[in-house]
């Protein structure tokens, strides 16, 4: 309540008269909520803007070659360490339904021998590549368009 109240005054001031939620006095003259450390997570919160770099990369390179959302594509990712490895592994689905790839490829070489386009750098040793698989798909949805 005491938080929603600068923006709510009269309504968070009467729900808590209301619900005795703050006997002693009105919420204007409470203390501010001190902040704990132990609220903080700054290693998940790391994990989860590299996954949205990510998937973001994934998703701006299908917009840029206009790649339909119902054609699902493999990637590789190359040189990532095993931190990035096992952020990828951990939230294997959540990548592939949010990216729509068809399945994610680990290297440790630096490039790949199978992509057809270095698409984003993750992290300074770590790169996307896109599949050759894609080429193909690029084709026919041409091909199908002057049939």
């Amino acid at each position: 309540m005491l938080l929603l109240h600068p923006f709510m005054p009269y309504v968070t001031e009467e729900i808590s008269h209301q619900m005795k939620f703050n006997k002693a006095s009105h919420l204007i003259l409470s203390e501010w909520p001190k902040f704990d450390k132990s609220y903080f997570f700054s290693d998940e919160e790391t994990e989860m803007n590299w996954l949205v770099k990510c998937i973001s990369a994934i998703r701006s390179a299908r917009s840029e070659m206009q790649i339909a959302n119902d054609i699902q594509f493999p990637i590789e990712i190359c040189g990532a360490d095993q931190k990035s490895n096992d952020i990828i592994s951990t939230h294997l689905d959540i990548i592939k339904n949010l990216a729509r790839i068809e399945s994610i490829a680990f290297s440790k070489n630096r490039y790949s021998e199978k992509a057809s386009k270095k698409l984003y750098s993750i992290n300074p040793p770590a790169w996307i590549f896109l599949h050759e698989k894609l080429n193909y798909l690029k084709s026919e949805k041409i091909r199908n368009r002057k049939e």
